[in-house]
């Protein structure tokens, strides 16, 4: 499920049946995956099968690019059991980032440093699992325009945990149904291998058995989420449902 690297041995057999919509003479499910990370081997123009295209980056519609540098709101020491001017101090010199979604099915965050430091580089992309039946859509040569993550996302300093962590929370608007929760606190430790720790939950409108957190009334989630903390001590994402 969430929080796996995007590689074909790592998806569940319900994943890479939706990659491999084809049914049995569908075996492409593996090489569909390589494309949609950027692989060009497979486009017509190289005597594959899929779709040809003219840059690598999905078109950016409704998601607002966020920037996130140096921690910087005014909590008070006081507001939780560690001061969060130790946390500002401590991630001071973080890598600046801005993170956008994009219709390629991914949220993107690139190095929004000068390009002598790494400036410009993509650090990070995550596909929210609701977009995953209409991922396979893009590496079809009759593909069509459709919305995957085209939300703004919102970055805010949050503690749990027993420390304070940068999350960015965001939905799919036109996308899906859906709004997910990264751990950004730490750029340079994203990785692959890191993915379960990056990806803290999603909310959609699965409930798949005993514990699922979705919710079957979510509507398609246009909102922009608001991360605070209530009056109770808890810190919550509040979003608007449907248009």
């Amino acid at each position: 499920g969430m929080g796996v690297p995007f590689r074909w041995t790592s998806l569940d057999a319900t994943m890479q049946t939706l990659l491999q919509p084809g049914g049995p003479t569908d075996t492409l499910g593996d090489e569909r995956l390589d494309y949609l990370r950027g692989n060009n081997v497979n486009e017509v123009s190289q005597g594959g099968s899929f779709r040809n295209r003219a840059f690598k980056l999905g078109d950016i519609v409704s998601s607002s690019p966020v920037f996130v540098g140096p921690p910087r709101f005014p909590y008070r020491d006081d507001l939780e059991t560690k001061p969060y001017s130790a946390f500002r101090i401590a991630q001071k010199d973080r890598t600046p980032m801005v993170y956008a979604g994009a219709n390629d099915g991914m949220l993107h965050g690139f190095h929004a440093g000068a390009a002598a430091d790494g400036g410009g580089v993509e650090r990070l992309a995550y596909v929210p699992t609701a977009v995953y039946p209409n991922l396979h859509l893009l590496s079809r040569q009759d593909y069509a325009h459709k919305f995957y993550v085209d939300g703004t996302p919102s970055a805010v300093d949050v503690f749990f945990g027993n420390n304070w962590h940068t999350v960015l929370v965001g939905g799919l608007a036109r996308g899906g149904q859906a709004v997910y929760a990264l751990d950004v606190t730490n750029p340079s430790t994203f990785s692959e291998s890191s993915a379960d720790d990056i990806v803290l939950w999603e909310f959609d409108d699965r409930v798949t058995g005993p514990g699922d957190t979705g919710d079957v009334d979510m509507g398609f989630s246009y909102s922009r989420p608001a991360v605070t903390k209530l009056r109770n001590g808890k810190w919550v994402a509040i979003f608007g449902n449907g248009y």
